[in-house]
């Protein structure tokens, strides 16, 4: 079996090398093409990509596309997971072994709030070392206790963790399911030891084995990865192929990029030629992460001269300063990277569609497309309605028992007034009356419809309606993404900033530095760096 390695620097085009586009090709299609759908396994380290690379490629069977947890899943027969089962887990174990109702945070590897019990620390350190194949006489002895009564709960129960379906692959699953010529895995330098171990052996049963993936993004070391496990075995030369012009970053921006990951010692010079203009790297003395009004204002400039503009971080919680400034200010806000976010994508369409049924009489929102509601406007406003003085008895079951071929139909005042509304709450929806609406609805919406209406009344209407221009996110976050301008906070937590207090060349000192380089690699045009708020920062 051949091994292949694409690397692919920041902008480069892995996933278009992959799975093609509108003018090209990709190698999913050229192996499907050439070997059949059934004869292509493509795994990733996340499903988003998985899906994006399938999305993009010629049919492949849903079975032979996915995470390599998910597929090993499937291939053990869906057993029960234990990660879903630790309220059972807390009940059996001693009180110095029960865990948190915490999970560790993919966007905030940093984030000490998930770590709520000493246990939790445990468990998340002995996933490590399996993940790096780290045999258990070589652990502490408190990880060494506390795995032995996790693994024997486990057998007991006839449970699997996330490790154990990678290690049970391993050692039972000789070929790769669904028996494929072709093994493609993209995000390659994220993957672990152990899930290396598990390619490699299911790649000797097949005809080629691509691994896609620049070692310089690796974010998941935290989870186990390490850079050497894309960099060796040693492979020919003629077996390695470079992607070699950035799409993405212009001059300066490549420039500064790459003064800084050459900070890493443990790395192959695999460098790209950046895209064919200048852009700029500015630094913002008045941009820190404590100085919310003073980012926003900075952001707001950049939005002059830029489609949309990034505001990245290493940490979560120097964001919230930024965002509860958007959300008094009513400016737009979102992270498409990450939609299950509440508090990055406030904007969410249930919300805003509820708001604008609302308010369809308004001329003010509507312009010519106002008029009155409609059965389907009042059914996706009046639920959210506190009942008692505005609504008569039974309105809410009323309006949910209308028929689907009577939802286009607009009601008569004289109905609403008979089925639905008492008179002063009737008059006041009718005027549009955004206070009258706040103040009675449910407590459960409360907060979200609050940052709505104030996005309403200081935006307008098309504010609810267009893409936002700011995103703002974990440097995690964002792998994959990107924007015309990027800025990017240096600050550190505690934990970070041990890290970078670490030997250069370490891989904790490293692991700071990938970090901080795909957060310069994310834009495209302008990269401002901001200052530091305080003595824990990298500049």
């Amino acid at each position: 079996m051949p091994e292949f390695r694409v690397y692919g620097p920041p902008g480069t085009g892995k996933t278009t090398y992959l799975a093609g586009n509108d003018f090209t090709e990709g190698m999913i299609g050229k192996a499907v093409a050439a070997r059949g759908p059934g004869s292509v396994l493509v795994t990733s380290f996340t499903r988003a990509a998985a899906q994006e690379l399938v999305s993009r490629s010629p049919p492949i069977d849903p079975d032979m596309v996915g995470t390599l947890h998910a597929i090993c899943y499937r291939a053990l027969g869906r057993p029960p997971i234990a990660e879903t089962k630790t309220d059972e887990w807390n009940e059996h174990a001693p009180p110095w072994a029960r865990l948190g109702k915490g999970k560790s945070n993919v966007d905030d590897p940093f984030d000490q709030k998930a770590m709520e019990t000493p246990a939790d620390d445990l468990f998340r350190r002995a996933q490590v070392l399996r993940a790096r194949m780290v045999t258990s006489d070589r652990w502490p002895a408190s990880m060494s206790a506390f795995h032995e009564l996790w693994r024997g709960w486990k057998t007991a129960n006839g449970y699997v963790d996330f490790t154990d379906m990678i290690e049970m692959a391993l050692q039972e699953i000789d070929a790769p399911p669904g028996d494929p010529s072709v093994l493609m895995h993209d995000e390659a330098q994220d993957s672990t030891p152990l899930q290396w171990a598990l390619l490699r052996k299911w790649a000797a049963r097949c005809d080629d084995f691509i691994a896609v993936g620049d070692p310089d993004q690796l974010l998941y070391d935290w989870m186990g990865a390490t850079p050497a496990s894309m960099l060796q075995p040693p492979i020919p030369e003629s077996r390695k192929r470079v992607l070699r012009q950035s799409y993405r970053m212009p001059r300066a921006v490549f420039e500064a990029s790459q003064k800084w990951i050459s900070q890493v010692k443990q790395r192959e010079s695999r460098t790209c030629r950046p895209r064919d203009a200048d852009g700029q790297v500015v630094e913002n003395v008045g941009a820190q992460w404590r100085a919310p009004m003073a980012v926003l204002g900075a952001v707001e400039r950049l939005l002059q001269d830029h489609e949309r503009v990034m505001v990245l971080a290493s940490c979560g919680y120097m964001l919230s300063p930024l965002v509860a400034a958007m959300r008094e200010s009513g400016v737009p806000f979102f992270n498409p990277y990450r939609p299950v976010r509440g508090d990055w994508n406030p904007l969410r369409r249930s919300v805003m569609d509820r708001v604008l049924a609302f308010l369809r009489p308004d001329y003010g929102v509507w312009k010519a497309h106002a008029r009155m509601w409609t059965f389907a406007d009042l059914q996706a406003w009046v639920p959210a309605v506190r009942a008692k003085g505005n609504l008569l008895r039974g309105a809410k079951k009323l309006l949910g028992q209308i028929e689907d071929c009577e939802l286009d139909r607009t009601p008569e005042i004289t109905w609403m007034l008979e089925h639905l509304f008492h008179e002063q709450a009737l008059s006041c929806a009718i005027d549009g009356d955004t206070k009258w609406f706040r103040e009675n609805l449910l407590k459960s919406g409360g907060k979200s419809m609050d940052y709505v209406l104030n996005v309403l009344r200081k935006r307008g209407a098309s504010a609810l309606t267009e893409t936002p221009r700011i995103l703002v996110g974990t440097i995690h976050s964002v792998k994959g993404g990107e924007a015309s301008a990027v800025l990017l906070f240096p600050d550190l937590s505690p934990a970070g900033d041990r890290s970078w207090r670490c030997d250069r060349g370490t891989e904790a000192h490293d692991s700071v530095v990938r970090t901080f380089y795909v957060g310069m690699t994310r834009a495209r045009e302008t990269l401002m760096l901001g200052a530091r708020s305080g003595p824990l920062a990298v500049w």
